[in-house]
């Protein structure tokens, strides 16, 4: 066996260590934080101080470091045992700066974001492509909680395989999902215009008219110069015309022929409104 306190190898039947005098078997505490440690135990599982080192000697301070798995992965915060290989990362686990860890792994969070983005979801998607393009984004998001892009990817990728138009199977939990995934982007990112246009969809798709009206207006309103905005002034249009708000609709449809002169779907509506005037 190993002595608790300082590593060093004690014979069977030996009772106190050769090397520091700590009785063997003995647990021993944190010097920084009283946390009782283990048998093998390389690092305090909650403040991260080395075994055997003093209060304050810590390379640098905990709010500093992360707890990393000898598989290079960062488990969650509070969990012992790994979430990618399983290993218990109190035992094995090494310090390392939070700064490097971030940075390895936003780069790996892009490489599994892209990979995502290969499956090219979306409307008209095989079930099977958006299943492996969010098992991606999810990927990426643990990597990096703050992906804003991952978030709204994945978002966009639940709400198209609720919808189910290519499997014909259609989930309301997935518009759940997209609806969350939404919100953290919107939360992130509360100028992100393509978000609020994303949770829009399945406001509309579950049929809550007036949710999705405010959040087409707010992406309109935060992007009056983006490429998609004929979309996002069509998709408006269909509630207003779906609630009778007639001035609205004529309003919205004016917009998008002011946007695109051809549009036929536009000049078609509004010229059947003209009519009945």
């Amino acid at each position: 066996m190993n002595c608790t306190k300082c590593g060093t190898a004690i014979a069977e039947g030996v009772k106190f260590c050769p090397e520091c005098g700590a009785k063997a078997n003995a647990n021993l505490s944190c010097s920084d934080c009283g946390t009782e440690l283990k048998a093998g135990v390389k690092f305090c599982p909650e403040c991260g101080l080395k075994r055997g080192a003093e209060s304050g000697e810590k390379p640098a301070q905990a709010a500093d470091m992360v707890l990393v798995c000898k598989c290079g992965a960062v488990p969650k915060e509070g969990k012992k045992f790994c979430q990618k290989c399983g290993e218990d990362i109190s035992k094995t686990g090494v310090m390392k700066p939070k700064a490097e860890i971030s940075a390895a792994n936003k780069a790996a969070a892009k490489k599994a974001f892209e990979e995502g983005n290969k499956y090219k979801p979306c409307l008209f998607s095989e079930k099977d492509d958006l299943d492996n393009a969010i098992i991606k984004y999810t990927e990426a998001i643990e990597l990096d909680p703050q992906y804003v892009d991952a978030f709204l990817a994945r978002g966009n990728s639940y709400c198209w395989r609720g919808l189910g138009l290519k499997s014909g199977f259609e989930s309301d939990n997935d518009y759940v999902l997209a609806i969350s995934d939404c919100n953290k982007a919107i939360e992130l990112d509360p100028d992100k215009a393509e978000a609020y246009f994303a949770r829009g969809e399945c406001y509309r798709i579950t049929e809550q008219s007036e949710l999705a009206i405010n959040d087409y207006s707010k992406a309109i309103e935060l992007d009056p110069n983006s490429d998609k905005l004929v979309l996002w002034y069509t998709n408006r249009v269909c509630i207003y015309i779906d609630l009778g708000q007639k001035n609205l609709v004529i309003s919205d449809l004016e917009k998008i022929l002011s946007l695109n002169p051809n549009d036929e779907w536009a000049k078609d509506r509004l010229r059947a409104i003209r009519r009945k005037k």
